[in-house]
């Protein structure tokens, strides 16, 4: 069985791009409107990691710009172009940057989350990939060539359920990094005790700062450390280098190509060797940065991030976390760091022992994060065999094949 093929124009009320605030970066706020980035759209999820703020004064002026419930979102340009996510009632009020379209389907004639899954259909994602290559050398959609693709699309009882069978991975994977993001802000809580006020545990167990322990001020540091810590940067404990643009790579997963390609905002293609072999923290570098990723597993990063190795892995992936990125902003166009400039990010270094038992207390805890990982890796494998199959009518979503979809789900 084959689905009746729709150009994605004939079944949206608006297809729209975004815009920028005049002033950039200097009108963003902590709290307010959300204006919505590439950075916040990752293939089938919306994250708030870079989320950023506007004032009433700024959104009103970008009200054209509005997002709504469900609306899908899809990037337009740069090398997350095409990923592609839903827009949850929970991050509005929003407004989305120019280089985010919003699609807004007919409630009478398709599905918003149908239509997200069939744009990350990975035939639909190559199709999105070759059109964004034309052309000029920054890689760019167009809301016209948006109208222009063709989805399958059968009757809209059959996209709720295929979308319902499709979602319920998703939200597995949710749950999954919840319980992810519970585990390391334990981590992060820990971490700001030890080092942030210096209550680490002292030798008969107590609190040292707390408990009268001996400070002294470092000029370097502009603050008391604790005595017997040292000032020094982070290039004392970590190595820094620059990621490297691959040879070749494929914008999904296959047999050959099974490594993935890191990016400053997220993995965003695979490629078929790996850099490194080794735990590396991956950070974005040009244009997105700041984005901290952990990589427990052969990986290779993109030339637009900086790779960060360390024997004291988790207190180094805490660090990066209190760093002022736009601080080190070197870009005039477009954001950008230098690794020199990392290395040389001041930091307190505590003696051995501590610095050992908070890395053997965060390894286990996040060790547990990256088994929950694997998890949602195999959920996700999943979900991206089933997607081709369901909007093929390989398998029918709404007779018993949904038995065997849901015995893929539980497992």
């Amino acid at each position: 069985m084959s689905y009746e093929r729709r150009r994605l124009g004939d079944v949206a009320l608006k297809i729209g791009s975004g815009a920028t605030p005049a002033g950039g970066e200097r009108v963003y706020r902590r709290t307010g409107v959300a204006l919505i980035r590439s950075m916040n759209v990752r293939d089938y999820r919306f994250t708030q990691e870079g989320l950023v703020y506007l004032d009433a004064e700024q959104a009103g002026k970008l009200r054209k710009a509005e997002a709504l419930p469900r609306d899908v979102l899809l990037n337009l340009t740069g090398d997350s172009v095409a990923r592609c996510c839903m827009l949850g009632a929970e991050e509005l009020p929003a407004r989305v940057s120019q280089h985010v379209a919003f699609i807004r389907v007919k409630p009478d004639k398709a599905d918003p989350a149908y239509v997200m899954y069939a744009l990350l259909h990975p035939g639909t994602k190559e199709e999105l990939l070759s059109l964004a290559s034309q052309g000029g050398t920054r890689k760019a959609l167009t809301t016209r060539m948006l109208e222009n693709v063709e989805l399958p699309l059968p009757a809209l009882p059959l996209q709720r359920q295929i979308a319902n069978v499709l979602s319920s991975f998703d939200e597995k994977i949710r749950h999954i990094a919840q319980m992810n993001e519970k585990l390391e802000q334990l981590v992060r809580v820990v971490y700001a005790q030890w080092f942030g006020s210096f209550d680490y545990p002292n030798a008969k167990g107590k609190p040292y700062r707390s408990s009268g322990g001996s400070m002294i001020y470092s000029e370097e540091l502009e603050k008391e450390i604790p005595e017997g810590w040292i000032a020094g940067r982070l290039g004392d404990i970590a190595a820094v280098d620059k990621g490297k643009r691959p040879l070749r790579q494929s914008p999904v997963k296959t047999e050959k190509y099974r490594y993935p390609l890191v990016a400053s905002g997220s993995s965003r293609a695979f490629v078929d060797e790996a850099l490194y072999r080794e735990p590396v923290l991956v950070v974005g570098r040009a244009g997105t940065l700041g984005v901290i990723q952990r990589c427990a597993e052969a990986c290779w990063p993109s030339d637009n991030t900086l790779v960060v190795q360390s024997d004291r892995y988790e207190y180094a992936y805490q660090l990066l976390k209190d760093i002022d990125y736009a601080g080190l902003n070197r870009g005039s166009t477009q954001p950008l760091i230098a690794g020199s400039d990392l290395k040389r990010t001041p930091v307190a270094l505590p003696p051995p022992d501590i610095a050992e038992k908070f890395e053997r207390m965060a390894g286990d805890w996040l060790a547990a994060c990256e088994r929950n990982n694997k998890e949602a890796a195999a959920l996700a494998a999943a979900r991206d065999a089933l997607l081709p199959k369901l909007l093929s009518g390989e398998i029918d979503a709404g007779t018993p094949g949904r038995a065997r979809v849901s015995n893929l789900i539980e497992t």
